[in-house]
């Protein structure tokens, strides 16, 4: 857990980033692989609201995974709540809107970030009505949870 506080501490946009490209030009990435049933850049229903697809996978041999997600909130839409399997730190790649996480309201907008902690609830409301609220989701599990 302490391990996990620390990387969401040190994660914002640009170190999720670097952090990528480091894993990538090390070798220690794995890419998700597509199959029939289901496109690697097919987005899968979380919650009534919210969709999500994974767009890597980093190769764990510790006790964390890293996946990067990207998340969208259709125009007008809110979604349920729910929580990451694990904590996560988010960035608005588009749009604007707000997030709740544990009945506390918090402003998004183009190039905003924030974290998750692990277990919280949060919910996302796109104030478009016309288009998509966008983030990018760097999540970081425990795959013994």
């Amino acid at each position: 857990m302490a391990v996990q506080r620390r990387l969401l501490s040190l994660f914002s946009a640009a170190t999720a980033a670097l952090a990528l490209i480091t894993i990538v030009v090390t070798g220690l990435a794995r890419a998700q692989v597509a199959t029939p049933e289901q496109p690697a850049d097919a987005f899968r229903q979380i919650v009534p609201g919210l969709l999500a697809r994974t767009i890597y996978t980093a190769e764990s041999s510790g006790p964390h995974r890293v996946e990067i997600w990207d998340i969208v909130v259709g125009p007008g839409m809110k979604s349920e709540a729910t929580t990451f399997p694990g904590g996560a730190v988010l960035e608005v790649r588009g749009g604007h809107g707000s997030i709740t996480i544990d009945d506390k309201r918090q402003d998004l907008r183009l190039g905003s970030t924030l974290a998750v902690d692990d277990g919280h609830k949060f919910a996302l409301e796109n104030a478009d009505k016309e288009a998509a609220l966008s983030l990018r989701a760097v999540v970081i599990s425990s795959p013994q949870r």
